[in-house]
């Protein structure tokens, strides 16, 4: 008895062994009853926070990325407003050396007005052409220069273009001989005799002391096969110009024509004589 009394008190002075397949059990007095006996898991440990990865906040809030999106709305906002200033810029610089270059309208005309004369008396009259469109560009109301472009036309063998711009010139100007003096000689080229003839003798009634005059519509009046009306207009030529052979050589064509043989023999002998002078 003795002896199982000191075992027993033995056993109780041994530490026990710790089993660790155990779990921890502790007694919590706020839980209900049999929650100590329930097994609780060990916490999971910690992982360390490093600076890299903590976010940082301003007073503002928290701070969102940008998206590309948003980027490029930005830069499409800042390149336009950069060309707005570049381009307002360039109308300056241009505004200012167009004031600086500026000539008047009317001076500009007179610079391809003389221009265009100079290169019809050279005999370069596309380039004539050219100065002269200028011209009327500039001073629609100038009838000389459409006058001039209406020859230059005329003598390159533009006929209907001559034409057109000769019509518009004696809207212009009604009282010019030379206009209606060149439209007939354009009508007599394009075979239109009757027309020539009225245009020839407008020029002749404003200006009868031209003898070119009276010498194309004579012309024109043997072309129609009105004889004795060529017979009057050539001697109304040779009355203003006595001195120039061709007169007199046509006129004695049209005497041959009309049967009267000797004096067209005459007026071909005249005609030799003041070529031969």
């Amino acid at each position: 008895m003795n002896d199982y009394v000191s075992g027993q008190a033995e056993a109780r002075r041994r530490p026990r062994e710790e089993n660790p397949n155990d779990f921890i059990r502790e007694i919590d007095d706020s839980k209900t009853p049999g929650d100590e006996y329930r097994p609780k898991k060990r916490p999971a440990k910690a992982k360390p926070v490093y600076e890299d990865d903590m976010d940082f906040e301003d007073e503002a809030g928290p701070q969102e990325e940008e998206s590309p999106a948003s980027i490029n709305i930005n830069a499409a906002y800042f390149t336009k407003i950069l060309w707005i200033k570049l381009r307002n810029f360039i109308v300056k610089i241009l505004d200012s050396f167009g004031s600086f270059f500026y000539i008047a309208k009317e001076d500009e005309a007179q610079i391809f007005f003389d221009q265009g004369k100079a290169f019809q008396k050279k005999g370069s009259l596309d380039q004539a052409i050219n100065s002269f469109k200028k011209t009327i560009k500039n001073q629609p109301s100038n009838h000389e220069a459409f006058r001039r472009l209406g020859e230059c036309y005329l003598k390159t063998k533009k006929y209907l273009e001559a034409k057109d711009i000769f019509k518009s010139v004696i809207k212009m100007n009604g009282t010019d001989p030379l206009n209606y003096f060149w439209l007939g000689k354009i009508h007599f080229h394009l075979g239109e005799n009757k027309d020539a003839v009225e245009y020839y003798q407008k020029a002749a009634e404003i200006a009868p002391d031209v003898s070119e005059f009276s010498y194309r519509l004579a012309i024109a009046y043997d072309s129609q096969g009105m004889g004795k009306e060529a017979i009057g207009a050539f001697n109304r030529a040779i009355t203003i110009d006595p001195e120039n052979g061709k007169y007199y050589y046509r006129l004695g064509f049209s005497y041959d024509s009309q049967g009267d043989h000797q004096k067209a023999v005459e007026c071909f002998k005249k005609a030799l004589a003041l070529e031969e002078g």
